[in-house]
């Protein structure tokens, strides 16, 4: 192939290949300016520039974290190396073993970081951190050391970056530590400095302490925000999975009662659902009781505790009760509380800008929570309103999918999933079959023992009929008592073999009334290609059936083309 030869695709102007014909998306002149000047010195000859990057495997969100906090302090321990290296000649008085000691614990924490990063395993990675922090603390003390007798000691007590890495590596019980520690070290080589009469007197070592203390407390503050954001995050991402997942709501309450006691030490045992008459059926996770709070009973816990419930919550609004066993009996009693239950907060619920609920959180001491805990427990409240909505949105469907009297699928969404299915077999040419059954008989038993009783007798015969199906296939009433099965993957021995266990589970289900099942079958695609013309020749085989006296299963391949 020419050198000269080119594709279309990478010689196209960048106009045609963006996303906004004619955009100027170039970079600012400043930009531009800086890419001019480090192109060469970033170029490296023999090697074409990457325009993709294959990212390696993807791991958890901890693992990346410590596997990008290793690179950066790889980078910046090299760089320490470095400068003590090239320092120390031009300090007066420098220890030369020290110097080398530290440079040597410095080196030996890069090559352990250089396996880890290469591994990126969680557990090598914290190992490897852990690790390295020790490995600093003990260089910061050998170069503190190796300066201790000379006039700029001060300038390289390098002691408050300990607390910081303690604080990112372990939270803030590291920051403690490495400001303990450094602490301690640093009282020690002073007390040298002034045995060598060195001391500039005790000024110096009151404002590193404080600085050391300063700086501890910041990074400990900050490593335990972190934390606390980063868990707080983690358990609602968890609630929204659960959600997606459609969870039940007692599997979201134990999930929510796990992560707010791992967080703030918090339970939640139950969510209050509200009722149209006001009250509350209060749902448990431990238990499958549902507890009944009515209306009534709402309004004197509010006269109890002076405070409107109904009207706090409705307007967002969360409330904690500290609970006083002499004086709160009726609150313990009206919400079922454990005796262990020393504060309760009750957060609102809303769903499509209404009151929905409520989440009851429970303290086992009397705890009033912080502005940040209320924040938490909002989300949570939030993701469970989100939860009430999709459950009401489904159950909206069913219902519309879902006939009244027998709860199987109604003739709509029959239709719509025989096109479904239709659609489907014609993609991968695969068969499926139709059973559309009316039972023989029902009219007399409607006209002679009224429609009570023939309700009642065809609710037996579609649960029968439901049992006897298999799972994966559809059964829907298709109107008056005809009851119609959609059968994937099935072919004709298949239709009519179940067809004869539907007939069986009828007879078994009679109460006397002498009904029977008339059974017509059709195959696609051999007995038509289209959802209107698959229904009218399983409708026309169980007519024929019917003509014939009823009770048995009529394959619509056996009648004429025009039936």
């Amino acid at each position: 192939m020419s050198d000269t030869t080119t594709s279309p695709l990478v010689d196209a102007p960048p106009a045609a290949v963006a996303a906004g014909d004619g955009a100027d998306d170039s970079p600012p002149l400043g930009r531009r300016l800086r890419l001019a000047v480090l192109a060469p010195l970033l170029a490296i000859p023999g090697r074409p520039r990457r325009h993709v990057t294959s990212h390696g495997r993807m791991g958890t969100t901890a693992a990346a974290e410590l596997l990008g906090l290793q690179r950066a302090m790889l980078w910046l321990r090299a760089f320490g190396i470095l400068v003590v290296l090239g320092v120390s000649p031009a300090v007066s008085g420098a220890r030369p073993e020290p110097i080398i000691a530290g440079t040597a614990a410095l080196a030996l924490v890069v090559a352990l970081q250089l396996v880890a990063i290469r591994d990126a395993r969680h557990d090598r990675l914290r190992a490897v951190a852990i690790l390295g922090l020790v490995g600093d603390s003990v260089a910061a003390y050998l170069l503190g050391q190796a300066f201790i007798s000379s006039p700029e000691w001060a300038q390289f007590a390098a002691y408050p970056l300990l607390a910081m890495e303690g604080a990112v590596i372990l939270g803030g019980l590291g920051a403690a530590a490495s400001t303990v520690a450094s602490s301690a070290a640093f009282i020690a080589q002073y007390a040298e400095r002034v045995s060598l009469g060195l001391a500039s007197g005790p000024g110096l070592a009151v404002v590193v302490l404080a600085i050391f203390a300063i700086t501890g407390v910041f990074s400990a503050t900050y490593a335990g925000l972190s934390r606390r954001m980063r868990g707080d995050l983690t358990a609602l991402l968890e609630v929204s999975s659960l959600l997606a997942q459609q969870e039940t709501p007692t599997r979201i309450v134990q999930a929510l009662d796990t992560r707010l006691r791992e967080l703030v030490g918090a339970r939640i045992r139950s969510f209050a659902v509200r009722r149209p008459d006001g009250g509350y059926d209060i749902l448990r996770w431990r238990t499958p009781e549902t507890r009944v709070v009515s209306h009534e009973a709402v309004r004197r816990l509010s006269f109890h505790l002076g405070h409107d419930i109904e009207a706090e919550v409705r307007m967002g609004r969360a409330m904690t009760i500290v609970i006083e066993s002499a004086r709160d009996e009726p609150v313990v009693t009206a919400l079922g509380l454990p005796d262990w239950v020393r504060a309760i907060t009750l957060v609102p619920i809303a769903s499509d800008k209404l009151l929905s609920g409520i989440l009851p959180v429970l303290w086992d001491s009397p705890h009033v929570p912080s502005a940040a805990e209320l924040d938490l427990l909002n989300g949570f409240a939030q993701q469970t309103g989100l939860a009430f909505e999709q459950a009401q949105l489904r159950r909206a469907r069913e219902l519309a999918a879902t006939d009244s009297l027998t709860g199987l699928a109604n003739h709509r969404a029959f239709r719509d999933a025989l096109a479904a299915r239709m659609s489907e077999s014609r993609r991968h040419a695969s068969t499926f079959s139709i059973l559309f059954c009316d039972l023989d008989r029902f009219k007399a038993v409607n006209d002679r023992h009224g429609h009570a009783i023939g309700d009642l007798l065809l609710h037996r015969v579609a649960t029968a009929i439901r049992t006897a199906a298999r799972s994966e296939d559809m059964v829907a009433r298709y109107g008056g008592d005809e009851i119609a099965l959609l059968l994937p993957g099935t072919g004709l021995f298949g239709a009519l073999d179940l067809a004869r266990r539907l007939r069986e589970a009828v007879l078994s289900a009679d109460i006397g009334m002498g009904i029977d099942l008339t059974v017509g079958v059709a195959v696609y695609p051999e007995d038509a290609a289209d959802p209107e013309s698959l229904i009218a020749r399983a409708d026309a085989a169980m007519y024929a059936g019917k003509r014939l006296g009823g009770a048995r299963v009529v394959v619509a391949s056996e009648l004429p083309a025009e039936a």
